[in-house]
């Protein structure tokens, strides 16, 4: 299984924070995968529509140079957004949008507005495998 992992950019290297090296650390385990929870971490539920433009723009280009990658993932806080969120994120240049809804993921939700199943701290294989019907 492939690990992911969505980054604050606007906390990067903040005082007990991750710093770039530790991103380039993750970055280079193929196991691994790094993508976008915005700048700051606001409720893009109510987000003004320059605010969500300028949260999801800037942590996806801090991204891309620092990992020199297209940042094609961008994980909702806490899962929310509004009406206009995918479409601010597919103007940023993302493919894909997480957010909170339970269920496995399926295009047909919308690749901007997709299911998780969420991996919560000392889950076991087996309580996870039920979450996801296995």
């Amino acid at each position: 299984m492939k690990g992911s992992f969505f980054i604050i950019t606007g906390m990067v290297g903040n005082e007990d924070k991750m710093a770039d090296n530790g991103l380039l650390a993750i970055k280079s385990n193929p196991l691994m995968s790094l993508g976008s929870h915005t700048v700051n971490h606001p409720d893009l539920q109510y987000a003004t529509h320059d605010t969500a433009t300028k949260e999801l723009t800037d942590s996806k280009a801090y991204l891309d140079k620092l990992l020199q990658q297209d940042t094609s993932v961008i994980c909702y806080p806490s899962g929310r957004y509004n009406a206009q969120t995918p479409a601010i994120a597919t103007a940023a240049g993302y493919k894909l949008g997480l957010t909170t809804h339970h269920g496995l993921a399926s295009s047909t939700d919308g690749l901007l507005s997709l299911n998780r199943v969420r991996v919560a701290f000392g889950q076991t294989e087996t309580s996870f495998m039920s979450l996801i019907g296995n």
